[in-house]
């Protein structure tokens, strides 16, 4: 990666799901640019290691699934049927008591929003 950067064909060596263990050996290798991480109100468990280490190594954080997979986007209705071939139905956030904390979760950023006079979405991303 590091001679196709030197070449130009590539302008920066990004990291997905990187551990910060990982991106502490590769930045012993070359530069890292970004990390591309899940980051939601769901899932931050990031913010322990992994910010640090990106943070340490001058790496950029690119968040994916800010809206966690959709329940935050301010459409999703927890009486909402997914398709047997969503891929979400495998997910341990979609399924049994996790799901119903997590329905509970939206509604609770809902009334936030209502009461801020926002969409939910704009509450999940501030």
């Amino acid at each position: 990666m590091a001679e196709l950067l030197a070449e130009g064909k590539i302008r920066g060596i990004g990291l997905s799901e990187a551990a910060a263990d990982t991106i502490r050996r590769a930045t012993a290798i070359h530069p890292i640019s970004a990390v591309q991480s899940e980051y939601s109100i769901f899932s931050r468990d990031i913010e322990t290691s992994v910010i640090p280490a990106c943070i340490e190594a001058g790496a950029t954080l690119v968040a994916y699934s800010p809206l966690g997979r959709g329940m935050l986007s301010g459409a999703f209705k927890h009486d909402m049927a997914l398709a047997k071939d969503d891929y979400r139905t495998l997910t341990p956030r979609f399924q049994g008591e996790a799901y119903q904390a997590n329905v509970a979760l939206v509604e609770e950023i809902a009334a936030i929003a209502s009461a801020k006079a926002c969409q939910p979405a704009q509450v999940a991303l501030a």
